[in-house]
């Protein structure tokens, strides 16, 4: 079991994550293609949480093909659209994810830093 210290740690990690993670959904919202909106509209988080010794949080898309326009496929370029018609840019993947991952590093270090 956690003392008092660890617990107020831990919870103010979680409340670091959970901050990072609407910032991290905002990015990743950002680089996600709009043919569709499809894609853009099951963008999801779920909170940080504490189980046993780890805070887990979840960043997912469950779209049947968002991980072929994250990952690519066969290196074929496609046409990226945001907004819808206007081409956001040509590649043989999006990687929205991981992106918007690289693109808010700073974000997490710093706001766990400055919360405990």
């Amino acid at each position: 079991m956690f003392n008092q210290d660890e617990r107020r740690i831990t919870n103010a990690i979680k409340r670091a994550v959970n901050q990072w993670l609407d910032i991290l959904k905002e990015s990743v919202d950002e680089r996600t293609p709009e043919d569709t909106k499809t894609l853009l509209w099951n963008n999801e988080i779920t909170p940080a949480r504490d189980t046993w010794n780890f805070i887990e949080w979840d960043v997912r898309n469950n779209t049947e093909y968002a991980l072929f326009v994250e990952q690519g496929v066969n290196g074929k370029n496609y046409r990226y659209n945001k907004p819808k018609w206007n081409i956001f840019y040509v590649w043989p993947w999006a990687r929205m994810f991981e992106q918007g991952a690289r693109a808010s590093e700073d974000d997490i270090r710093s706001l766990i830093n400055n919360s405990i």
